[in-house]
């Protein structure tokens, strides 16, 4: 899960 949610967070990042 912590993984996962790394991999997530730089999308985010990229979306803003």
């Amino acid at each position: 899960e912590n993984l996962k949610k790394q991999q997530f967070l730089p999308v985010e990042c990229s979306n803003q």
